[in-house]
């Protein structure tokens, strides 16, 4: 199955930067928001890929008709934006012709907060539900595939408990939190962070959900480099 990373920090924190240094011609953008990418000749390395999206009336059943090949694709923002997401990770993952290795879902949180905005007057508890069961699919499809090789980085706001301090991922509130423990569905959970005006990564719970594999980091405090990241961690799994 592919390896997947939660990278979780503030706008402005570096989660995007990180991506600098990965292969733009084997790495895959999947934005949520269609934001700029904040490094220089990110257009030049990443090209937008236009989809033509069919879809059975009333349902999340899609068929994409590729019109224009890219390595950067915005999803359509409406209610069934999960169910895109959750296809386009199956075709890259499982098309053995595809040349992408390292797949970035940026910003996997407003992919959460989309639907939910978007279901705002739905009532009940059963979209909570809906919302988790969406939340898991798209993430439990990092593992329908054999391919070791490929990582999926899922990127995402925090919020900070108002009592403890405590830092997590930013998600809908506590109704969906109860059904779905976004973290606990990964190994991997960076923190991107700004000290002394240096763009990190925390490898370690520091009162956050933050952790690595034991061992894989000896510090504390990483350089914001996906590519980096990705190399020590396949290195890690193959140690002995």
């Amino acid at each position: 199955m592919a390896t997947g990373i939660l990278v979780i920090g503030e706008s402005g924190a570096g989660k995007s930067t990180s991506i600098r240094n990965l292969d733009p011609k084997k790495t895959f953008i999947i934005s949520i928001l269609g934001k700029d990418l904040p490094f220089k000749g990110w257009k030049k390395k990443y090209t937008e890929m236009e989809i033509e999206w069919i879809q059975e009336s009333n349902s999340s059943n899609f068929k994409p008709v590729p019109k224009k090949a890219g390595n950067h694709y915005c999803v359509p923002d409406d209610r069934y934006a999960w169910a895109r997401v959750e296809i386009l990770l199956d075709l890259i993952l499982n098309n053995k012709k595809s040349v992408f290795e390292t797949i970035i879902i940026d910003d996997f949180g407003y992919l959460i907060v989309n639907e939910f905005l978007h279901r705002a007057y739905e009532t009940g508890y059963n979209k909570f539900t809906e919302l988790a069961k969406h939340i898991k699919d798209v993430i439990s499809s990092i593992k329908k595939n054999n391919d070791t090789n490929k990582t999926v980085v899922f990127m995402a706001q925090p919020q900070t408990h108002s009592e403890t301090g405590f830092r997590k991922i930013k998600t809908v509130g506590k109704l969906l939190d109860d059904q779905v423990h976004i973290e606990g569905l990964f190994t991997n959970v960076l923190f991107a962070n700004v000290i002394d005006g240096k763009h990190i990564f925390e490898t370690k719970a520091d009162n956050s959900s933050a952790k690595t594999p034991f061992g894989a980091f000896k510090e504390d405090h990483i350089d914001n480099d996906l590519a980096e990241v990705i190399k020590r961690l396949k290195e890690y799994s193959e140690e002995e």
